[in-house]
């Protein structure tokens, strides 16, 4: 050893420690032992130095050889503790053991000490590079996978059969749920997962990388397209064992034919290392020396084992000249450091990658030998082929960069992009790829970056340009992404050519300013709004009559700025609805323009909708109807003055009818007048006759007084009144008033009316007109028949789910089935003194209700003519 063996004895005894001393420099151990009593000289003496093993009798005077185990264990756990005592039992000795004790030697029996030292210190020396090795993988694993989740794109890794074994944050962060096993098929849209299954299915038989366009599920339930890009990794047989890959947004892709700026970018961490075992050979690389550490590498072999073999022999044939090579450098320059990383046998058989640093010190008289210090890197270039494979199925040119702008690595797609191989672009500034005219401040942009580390894009709002080896610039999008390792700053760049998204970009404005012109040329007001129905967009002639600006156009108050008041409330209506039916609406409405006046508009509205079926947009154009509007109001009062007409000629033709309904409750009156009379001038007055006389003369007055009214009310000459009516009431009014000319023309009348029926909303008088026109075509169609009995039957019932029918059936000579429309077409009559205009305005009156009047034969004589209402609750 270099150094005298540190060496804390607790014994009371001091010939003791004199005579474990000389055994143990017998036997060529140097140590220096420090001798201690009681337990506070123990403490203080493992307080104030570092001790390489610690010896103690069993049975002190004021202590005890446990005590100090114990005390030993919380203050100098990694210290072997050996028992050398005269006192210590069997049963004591393994309650030591088990306690922590190293292994106890016997004062009678020294001869046992020196191994029993060299083999706790032994033992202790692995322990410590046993915990160094697994701080160092433990460290490994952590930035290995601190580079997975810094990597800016979702990551995977999946088995043959699809199921994943690993994802990074940004899957569960963009899905909101977990992706190991088949979890992931969740957030697959159901139409692309069996196809996306098919194309992996086939890639992993016919092995070669595999690549799909498939849409994912958001955390917010909207699905995104994808590029699903894969490489296998396989075993020495060739056999598919895993499959690593990458998700790429290419969602704006697919809608607009650009490429989305998404950015991948792939690290890959220097690891540190230090080491772990040495060998001393001599000049053609026989082994002379293999430390102690050897015993706990991973190859197998013990350190003995070493001594006298070339290293060459555990070489793999395929390394073999490169190490030898190496060697040979080493040998040519003595005092400089060689690496070298080797395939070397593992005692079983199997490859074990070592990484070896090799300093020639034969000329150094103290060393006289050639040092090889080595550590175990299977995992880290286990790891190092797991990222190299996510590293080249990036889509994107990946460069990663350290503080001083050298590249440290670079995958295949950069040297697809800027046309250099990977050995002309590495250990060079990373200006190399920048345009001439950019580098001047390309450094200073580099360590902005650098004070404040983080992913974001590089030149954000800039235009950037990248330099292929040719000469040619092409436009780029770059995204950088930090890393810290333990070799210093890294940054990933991902690089990605937007050469094809520009000229898109470029085209897609073309095309928008074009379809601009065209909506401001269109005749109509064109507009758009948001799927809230927040305005974006009037066009020209939407501006010029209303007024407004553009901005003024896009205010969320513009709307009801420029609507009349009643058709606000309407349209505030079919916008509520609308946000839950999605369906495309009508509404006429009057618009204030900039001269202050309103002017009537159609508007018709239609929602633009996504591949989800969700609105996006509302697209409209507002048609100016005001001179329509006006056209129909004339027509309307027209067509209320000739309705008004056609009602007096009726009633003038139901004279007698209404002389005979006012006659019967007038001679009624006359007659109990007379009677009440006689009642009062008897002798005795008969006071409760002519009470009961008198009622009967105010009820036939009401009765007189009512048809009265009813006939004033179809003759009155009034504006339109809509309420809500009991169609069975209107048609028993008619009733009424026909009764006279039923009993003249001998027609049977039979009413069969439904009960209960709902309301329906209208004009008395107008549906009146109806019935009543219906009813006297009736009759007058029976007139001329004389074979069998005229009869009349009027019916009311419930139509479908939302309408009411009312049905006039006689028996007269029916109608022409081929000139049944022609019935209702003005001055269209079959009569020699009739208009031709009676059902031409009762299919209007019915029409302007909402409903429809038709015709039709009966089986056997006569015809029915029906309509039917629209029923409100």
């Amino acid at each position: 050893m270099n150094s005298p063996l540190r060496v804390l004895h607790l014994e009371d005894n001091a010939a003791d420690t004199e005579l474990i001393h000389a055994t143990l420099e017998a036997e060529g151990v140097q140590a220096k032992l420090t001798r201690v009593e009681a337990e506070d000289d123990f403490v203080g003496a493992l307080q104030q130095e570092r001790f390489d093993l610690i010896l103690a009798d069993y049975t002190l005077p004021s202590f005890d050889g446990l005590a100090a185990l114990a005390i030993a264990q919380q203050r100098a756990r990694d210290v072997p503790f050996i028992f050398v005592s005269g006192t210590l039992g069997e049963d004591i000795a393994i309650e030591a053991l088990k306690t922590g004790a190293i292994d106890y030697v016997l004062k009678t029996r020294l001869s046992r000490l020196v191994p029993s030292v060299q083999r706790a210190l032994r033992e202790a020396e692995e322990r410590a590079e046993r915990k160094k090795a697994e701080e160092a993988l433990r460290r490994s694993e952590s930035e290995l996978r601190q580079v997975i989740e810094t990597i800016p794109a979702m990551v995977w890794c999946a088995l043959p059969d699809g199921s994943n074994v690993l994802v990074n944050q940004r899957w569960a962060d963009y899905t909101g749920q977990s992706a190991t096993g088949l979890g992931w098929q969740a957030a697959v849209h159901p139409d692309d997962l069996g196809r996306h299954l098919d194309a992996f299915h086939k890639s992993s038989v016919k092995g070669v990388p595999f690549e799909d366009e498939v849409r994912f599920r958001r955390a917010d339930g909207e699905y995104r397209w994808f590029i699903v890009a894969g490489v296998p990794l396989r075993d020495e047989r060739e056999n598919i064992v895993k499959w690593y890959g990458t998700f790429t947004d290419i969602e704006d892709r697919k809608q607009a034919e650009a490429a989305l700026q998404q950015s991948h970018k792939r690290l890959r961490a220097l690891i540190e290392y230090s080491s772990d075992a040495v060998f001393l050979t001599a000049s053609e690389g026989t082994v002379t020396y293999a430390s102690p550490s050897v015993d706990g590498m991973t190859l197998g072999y013990s350190a003995q084992e070493f001594v006298g073999r070339s290293v060459l022999d555990f070489v793999h044939p395929d390394h073999l000249a490169e190490v030898a090579s190496r060697l040979a450098e080493a040998l040519g320059n003595p005092g400089q450091l060689v690496s070298c990383e080797a395939l070397v046998r593992h005692k079983n058989g199997s490859w074990r990658w070592l990484d070896a640093r090799v300093r020639n010190l034969l000329h150094e008289p103290s060393v006289h030998a050639v040092v090889v210090n080595f550590r175990d890197i299977t995992e880290r270039k286990q790891a190092d082929e797991k990222f190299r494979g996510l590293l080249e199925s990036a889509p994107d040119a990946v460069a990663v960069v350290n503080r001083e702008g050298e590249i440290v690595l670079a995958n295949a797609q950069l040297e697809k992009l800027f046309g250099y191989q990977r050995r002309e672009v590495l250990g060079k500034k990373v200006e190399m790829l920048v345009p001439e005219r950019s580098r001047g401040k390309h450094p200073e942009h580099r360590a902005a970056f650098m004070a404040d580390a983080r992913t974001r894009p590089m030149g954000s709002g800039l235009e950037l340009y990248g330099l292929h080896k040719d000469g040619r610039e092409f436009p780029v999008e770059i995204s950088l992404s930090p890393l810290e390792t333990e070799e210093g700053l890294l940054v990933s760049s991902s690089i990605r050519d937007i050469t094809e998204r520009k000229r898109v970009e470029e085209k897609i404005g073309q095309r928008e300013a074009e379809l601009r012109q065209l909506v401001d040329a269109i005749p109509q007001q064109v507009y758009v709004f948001a799927a809230d129905w927040t305005p974006l967009f009037a066009n020209q002639r939407d501006r010029e009559y209303t007024g407004l600006t553009l901005e003024e156009a896009q205010s969320r108050d513009a709307v009801a700025r420029l609507f009349h008041p009643q058709e606000l409330k309407k349209l505030e209506a079919l916008h509520e609805r609308a946000l839950v039916e999605a369906a495309p609406f009508e509404l006429e409405a009057r618009i204030r323009g900039r001269d202050g006046q309103y002017r009537w508009f159609l508007i018709r509205d239609n929602p633009l909708r996504d591949e989800q079926g969700r609105v996006l947009r509302w697209y409209g154009t507002r048609t100016d109807i005001e001179d329509r509007k006006r056209a129909e109001e004339t027509l309307r009062r027209a067509q209320t003055e000739l309705a008004y007409v056609t009602r007096v000629i009726t009633m003038g033709e139901l004279t007698a009818s209404i002389a005979h309904e006012i006659n019967q409750p007038l001679t009624a009156v006359v007659t109990n007048a007379n009677a009440c009379l006689r009642w009062l001038a008897a002798p005795i007055p008969n006071l409760d006759e002519a009470r009961e006389a008198v009622a009967r003369i105010a009820r036939d007055g009401k009765r007189a007084s009512d048809v009265i009214g009813r006939i004033r009310a179809l003759v009155k000459k009034s504006t339109t009144e809509q309420a809500y009516l009991d169609v069975n009431e209107v048609i028993q009014e008619v009733v009424g008033l026909v009764q006279w000319e039923i009993q003249k023309h001998g027609v049977v009348l039979r009413t069969e009316l439904a009960a209960h029926l709902p309301n329906v909303l209208g004009d008395r008088v107008q549906l009146q007109q109806v019935i009543l026109n219906l009813v006297m075509n009736g009759i007058e169609a029976m007139s001329g028949v004389t074979d069998r009995a005229r009869g009349l039957l009027i019916r009311s019932r419930q139509h479908g789910s939302d309408k009411v029918l009312v049905a006039v059936q006689d028996s007269g000579i029916g109608v022409d089935r081929e000139n049944v429309e022609k019935l209702f077409n003005a001055f269209y009559t079959t009569k020699s003194q009739g208009m031709g205009m009676g059902l031409a305005i009762s299919r209007s009156i019915v029409e302007n209700h909402g409903g429809q009047l038709w015709v039709v034969p009966n089986d056997g004589p006569g015809a029915t003519f029906q309509f039917t209402l629209e029923q409100h609750p």
